[in-house]
């Protein structure tokens, strides 16, 4: 996979909120997932992903295969410059901080007869995106593209979103070009100013760089911790501002909406003055350093087991035992050559039946909420 540039096509839609912005280019599950599956798209290869990633896989090549069909060049992964600059403003590169950005484009197919391009962008996440006809990124892959293929007079944006069943389409013309491409130079032009404005916004703060030490997610978000000047009154505040003690859903809605971030400020706060304390000495008023080991975890039962068969019988060693579902059935799917949702259902359907695992009606649901 490609690396992406500070101030490419994927973040420009956060950075259009607050310029800002800037990628923490973290890792979590699903975005680890979104590279496998969008090199199991680029390699045609479904080898290793589970029935359901292959069905994603599936139904994303089959949509591209069809606009296969209407195409003379297919490139896969294509680099693309993003010109942020008409070529009516060249004289302009010297005094604008970034005259190009770049970006990579999932799929573009062409057909230099028709005068046509077709973009494809592999979308893996559960959430909505913008639709094609408003989408920045989606956009800003459009310029770059109809760039570098002058001859095209049309290009047809697609974001595949197989989780959501979903596919969003836009037809640009080449008259739309000049338009969009300003947009693109006025979100990285204030991006770029010494002082790039702070708009903090709970969806794009969550995923920025900047968020611990940004002076207004504090003081939009941390009423509290601007405030805070004793034990008592923080105790006072915190009191006041109890959760439990509003009723209203518009402001229940905004508690939901900032309490990821407020998690993730707080967590990263911790994990920093640990970091301060221990690289530098520096003595972080009112606490110490502390360790914590991490916990110890027997890798192989069965060996734990004959290790133990002469000491204690099989029942009192299982007593201290406990089954990890998915790891059993990634085990058996693995053994079995199945796969992985198959094994799970046929484990859980021999336990439920045998008597030690409830069944979904006998199941305790504690309500969570959310987003829609």
């Amino acid at each position: 996979m490609t690396q992406h540039h500070p101030l490419g096509p994927s973040t420009l839609k956060h950075v259009e909120i607050c310029p800002s912005y800037r990628s923490a280019d973290e890792t979590n599950p699903i975005a680890e997932e979104g590279t496998l599956l969008h090199e199991a798209c680029e390699k045609r290869n479904l080898h290793n992903l589970t029935h359901e990633q292959q069905q994603l896989v599936a139904l994303c090549l089959n949509y591209v295969d069809t606009l296969k069909e209407k195409s003379s060049k297919v490139y896969l992964e294509r680099k693309l410059q993003i010109h942020l600059l008409g070529p009516d403003e060249q004289h302009l590169v010297s005094i604008i901080h970034f005259p190009n950005i770049f970006g990579t484009g999932d799929v573009i197919l062409c057909n230099e007869k028709r005068e046509h391009i077709d973009l494809v962008d592999y979308k893996f996440g559960y959430g909505e995106i913008e639709d094609a006809e408003d989408n920045i990124q989606g956009q800003a892959y459009m310029v770059g593209a109809m760039d570098l293929f002058p001859w095209a007079k049309t290009c047809t944006v697609h974001f595949i979103q197989p989780r959501r069943d979903e596919v969003s389409s836009h037809v640009y013309r080449r008259e739309d070009l000049e338009e969009v491409r300003f947009r693109l130079r006025l979100v990285v032009e204030r991006a770029t100013e010494p002082r790039p404005a702070l708009n903090p916004e709970h969806n794009t703060c969550r995923f920025c760089h900047n968020r611990l030490s940004c002076p207004a997610l504090r003081d939009q978000l941390l009423p509290i911790a601007r405030k805070h000047v004793a034990n008592d009154f923080a105790v006072e505040l915190l009191q006041k501002y109890s959760p439990s003690q509003v009723s209203d859903p518009e402001v229940l809605s905004k508690m939901l909406d900032v309490a990821p971030v407020m998690e993730k400020w707080a967590q990263e706060a911790k994990k920093h003055a640990a970091k301060v304390a221990q690289e530098t000495g520096e003595e972080i008023p009112g606490y110490r350093i502390a360790y914590r080991s991490a916990p110890r975890k027997v890798t192989d039962p069965s060996v734990a087991y004959d290790s133990l068969k002469d000491t204690m019988p099989p029942e009192v060693f299982a007593e201290g035992c406990s089954v990890s579902m998915p790891g059993l059935a990634k085990a058996y799917a693995k053994h079995a050559n199945i796969p992985q949702t198959e094994a799970r259902a046929m484990i859980e359907g021999s336990f439920i039946e045998a008597g030690i695992l409830p069944s979904d009606d006998e199941l305790e649901k504690n309500p969570y909420m959310r987003k829609k």
